[in-house]
């Protein structure tokens, strides 16, 4: 039983090694038939169930050579229209226009108080309100559908007449505004002016 005990002892150890030169036998075919080098810890390890991974050669020369994707996404330039630049344009200007408008708001009145206030402000002012220069052209035509003689007009004439001819309007609108309000209404219409003209004597056509 000893004996045997000692060759037992002794064959254990040669099995071990013929097992591990089979195995690196192995792994040199394979790794020449990969054209790979063999795997120095695998040979210097003495453990026969020890894993090795095989990463073949080819698939880090191919991660190497590959050639890096653009990261950019943006769609090949194509023609645009000079509308869809304008709009693109106003798209890109309005989020640079948007912290100033947030932090400042915009003051809102009611409806009415902007009116009432100019026509204070007109109550006020004695100035006259219809430019110079379309008056006198109307002037002239007027005259001349009339009468060929008079062909000019003093300075004073043309104010004297555009006072009255303002004075006039300003009371035909007050008469207007009375009829619409009558009407229970607040917009001045047409019929209002005609009904404040009849009310007047002064009738129709214009």
């Amino acid at each position: 039983m000893e004996a045997n005990r000692f060759i037992l002892k002794i064959h254990k150890p040669i099995v071990k090694r013929d097992r591990e030169g089979k195995r690196r036998r192995k792994e040199k075919e394979n790794c020449k038939k990969r054209n790979r080098k063999p795997n120095p810890k695998s040979e210097g390890s003495l453990n026969p169930m020890a894993r090795v991974k095989h990463t073949p050669a080819s698939r880090k020369s191919a991660k190497k050579q590959a050639p890096r994707a653009s990261t950019s996404t943006q769609p090949p330039p194509q023609s645009q229209s000079p509308a869809t630049r304008e709009r693109r344009r106003a798209q890109q200007v309005e989020p640079q226009q948007e912290p100033e408008a947030q932090g400042r708001k915009k003051r809102r009145n009611r409806s009415g108080t902007v009116a009432l206030r100019e026509i204070r402000h007109f109550q006020r002012s004695c100035e006259l309100l219809i430019p110079a220069a379309p008056f006198i052209r109307c002037v002239k035509q007027i005259t001349n559908q009339f009468s060929t003689e008079v062909s000019r007009w003093t300075p004073e004439a043309v104010v004297a007449l555009q006072e009255a001819a303002e004075e006039y309007l300003v009371h035909l609108f007050e008469d207007g505004m009375l009829c619409a309000i009558h009407a229970r209404r607040i917009t001045l219409m047409k019929k209002d002016i005609e009904l404040a003209r009849r009310l007047g004597g002064i009738g129709r056509p214009w």
